[in-house]
């Protein structure tokens, strides 16, 4: 991991990643996830593609395939993708209510950022009209600033209360990532100062080994409360 200068003071690396390569590995896997869409063709064989054979496929028929094949078949207008039943409408409503009455988490789909936004955005024979895809999308956005909201919060109080591990129950793989790369910085700054009181013990400066008592002092007490 490295801390690499920019416009934003700082740039985080994880394994050598920044945090839009990170992301993009969360797309990558979201693309492999698999969705129903009405073919509008035929196939008496299976259809061969890099990633394996997939069908063969019937007119007017539903069939699983992964997210990328079927964007593949829905820019070349050989399918309708029907929307999962998470993104519908009514559904995205409740998830967005229970979001706002409740302080954890709602539970949903890992990739349901990316596999939303891709639906929303690239798809252009999707079962849902423009009109309804365009209130999918705000209820998508007051979801995921609901949801943000909280996860900030989270690390504000688990940090200050000086938590040795930060709970990521309930986040999906995209803010998992984007909560990662923000907290890490926090943590192993705390680590340096650590490290760095650590280090002026071993040299002898009785105000850290007074400092570094204390902390033990402190760290004993609240493994007997």
């Amino acid at each position: 991991m490295a801390i690499r200068g920019g416009q934003n003071g700082s740039a985080l690396f994880i394994n050598s990643k920044t945090t839009s390569k990170l992301l993009g590995d969360d797309n990558f896997l979201a693309l492999e996830e698999q969705v129903t869409v009405i073919p509008r063709f035929t196939s008496d064989d299976p259809v061969e593609t890099i990633k394996g054979e997939f069908g063969p496929f019937r007119a007017h028929s539903v069939v699983r395939v992964p997210l990328w094949a079927a964007l593949a078949m829905d820019k070349q207008n050989k399918c309708t993708i029907e929307m999962p039943l998470w993104m519908q409408e009514e559904e995205m409503k409740r998830l967005r209510d229970a979001e706002k009455q409740s302080n954890v988490l709602e539970k949903v789909h890992d990739h349901y950022i990316e596999i939303a936004l891709a639906l929303l955005s690239q798809s252009k024979t999707s079962d849902a009209g423009k009109r309804e895809k365009a209130r999918i999308r705000y209820l998508l956005r007051e979801i995921v600033e609901l949801r943000r909201n909280k996860i900030v919060e989270a690390m504000k109080t688990e940090i200050e209360a000086h938590q040795e591990a930060l709970n990521v129950t309930g986040m999906s793989a995209a803010e998992r990532t984007c909560f990662r790369t923000r907290s890490l910085y926090i943590v192993d700054h705390f680590v340096s100062l650590l490290a760095g009181k650590k280090v002026a013990h071993l040299e002898g400066d009785p105000e850290s080994a007074d400092t570094m008592q204390e902390e033990d002092s402190l760290r004993a007490d609240s493994g007997h409360s």
